[in-house]
């Protein structure tokens, strides 16, 4: 069995956490330029701001229903990320972190009632960090996805859904979107509708001939997984990442500006050794520092600095003079 922890929103989610009075009002969080939308609670969701709008063009809606607007935290997000991993360690021995706000638990060999494990993971983590993650147990790790989807979508689920007998899957996947499928893109979806595929359950129905020649090994591994037949197994899908944040809480404050720089060029050599390991190049680079938030009665402030490389790199040198602009 495989478990899929999904933290809800959770940008906005974040921001919530040190920020109580907010939950039930809506949320959004802003990409690095403050251009776009790229977090909504559901609150935002429901009075119809989409990923990726502009700022611009829904102002209106966020003066008139007192939308609370952040800019990208991404040092805040990273350390509640590692907060929830520390979790979900302790419910299983191997885990797969597969992006900041998700990761995959490999729960074989665990014998226990999986719909409750699903429920105490859940449970477990909002007690933990407040941050609400929907957990979804199922045979592969495609299904699992979309279980845990099923318990955004049902509060009655009580963040756990455990999704096994086969009337379940073919009753969810009737009703499922092939586009919304882990695994299936656009490119994928394009001809999917040219051949009137709309439901998982479509996909699932084609014959294997057809899968195997239209869609090569991973359209057909995506088919076998939405089956019920495992073959994905755990970091067999790790996609380059588009962003590597690397951050850390300094064991005593900083003040001298020199020391800090030196912390910079630290983690800019750290983050551009996984840069390099995944085969990839950084356009811009984003330097954060924030104030002990521990301290509740000092003064807060958080700071950020965009430095664009115009011609990207991944050349160690090169990519920490750039970071050290920020200095």
């Amino acid at each position: 069995m495989y478990a899929l922890a999904d933290c809800n929103n959770f940008f906005a989610s974040c921001e919530r956490v040190f920020r109580p009075e907010l939950n039930g009002r809506p949320v959004i969080v802003l990409s690095n330029n403050d251009g776009c939308a790229v977090a909504r609670s559901n609150e935002a969701k429901a009075l119809g701001i989409k990923m990726g709008d502009p700022l611009f063009k829904i102002r209106d809606i966020v003066e008139k229903n007192n939308v609370a607007v952040f800019s990208g935290n991404f040092a805040l997000y990273g350390d509640m990320s590692r907060r929830v991993q520390e979790v979900l360690r302790g419910y299983s021995p191997s885990i797969e972190v597969y992006s900041i706000d998700e990761a995959f638990l490999d729960l074989d060999g665990i014998d226990v009632d999986f719909d409750k494990y699903a429920k105490e993971i859940s449970r477990e983590c909002w007690r933990q960090t407040s941050i609400p993650v929907s957990v979804g147990i199922a045979p592969t790790k495609t299904l699992a996805k979309i279980a845990s989807k099923l318990c955004k979508k049902y509060p009655k689920l009580k963040g756990g859904c455990y999704m096994h007998r086969q009337q379940d899957i073919e009753k969810v996947l009737k009703k499922f979107p092939a586009e919304d499928v882990w695994g299936i893109g656009r490119r994928m979806m394009r001809k999917l509708e040219s051949m009137g595929v709309k439901t998982a359950w479509d996909y699932v129905s084609l014959p294997e001939t057809t899968v195997r020649t239209l869609f090569h090994l991973p359209g057909f591994r995506t088919w076998k997984e939405l089956k019920g037949i495992p073959c994905i197994e755990m970091e067999d899908m790790i996609e380059p990442r588009k962003t590597i944040c690397v951050s850390r809480s300094f064991n005593r404050e900083i003040t001298d500006r020199t020391e800090l720089c030196e912390q910079v060029a630290n983690f800019a050599e750290s983050a551009v050794s996984k840069l390099r390991a995944q085969g990839s190049v950084a356009l811009e680079i984003v330097v954060f520092a924030l104030t002990n938030r521990f301290k509740e009665k000092a003064p807060q402030t958080c700071g950020s600095k965009l430095v664009v490389i115009p011609d990207g790199t991944s050349d160690h040198p090169t990519f920490i003079r750039h970071a050290l602009v920020a200095c």
